[in-house]
C-alpha cells in the first residue's frame, strides 16, 4: 500500500480513546495522529470505506475541552503483525476550526515530549 499521508504523524504514549458516537463505541487508541489523520490500535477488525461520527476522548483538560468531536472515514484495517490487536487508518473530516486548533496544539505537544526524550535519552 502506498503511504498517502501529506503530513507527517505524531505518536504518543498517553491514552487518547476515539469512540464513535451516537451508540458511544469504543473504537480504540490513538497510536498516532495529525489534524488530517490518525492511526489506531482496535480490539477488532473494523469496517472500511464507511465515515463515522467520532468523540476524541482527550486524558486532561485543554482548556474547557476534553473531548474533540469530527467525523472520521475508515480508510483501511489490518491485523498487527505481531500482536494480537488490529490497526486502523483513519481520515478526519468536518472538523470546527477551535477543535482543529486544540488537536494541532496536542500534535506539537507530542513533538515536544519526544524531543525533550530524545534530548535526555543521549
Amino acid at each position: 500500500m502506498s503511504n498517502r499521508r501529506n503530513h507527517t504523524r505524531k505518536s504518543t504514549s498517553d491514552y487518547f480513546l476515539l469512540y464513535e458516537v451516537g451508540p458511544n463505541i469504543l473504537m480504540g487508541r490513538i497510536m498516532d495522529l495529525t489534524t488530517e489523520g490518525a492511526m489506531i490500535m482496535c480490539e477488532t477488525d473494523i469496517v472500511t470505506d464507511v465515515t463515522v461520527p467520532c468523540r476524541l476522548a482527550l486524558p486532561r483538560m485543554v482548556g474547557i475541552v476534553r473531548n474533540l468531536f469530527f467525523e472520521a472515514k475508515i480508510v483501511w484495517c489490518r491485523k498487527h503483525e505481531k500482536w494480537d490487536w488490529y490497526e486502523a487508518g483513519l481520515e478526519i473530516h468536518n472538523i470546527e476550526s477551535d477543535q482543529q486548533a486544540i488537536m494541532e496544539k496536542i500534535v506539537a505537544e507530542w513533538e515536544e515530549k519526544k524531543h525533550t526524550q530524545s534530548e535526555v535519552g543521549r
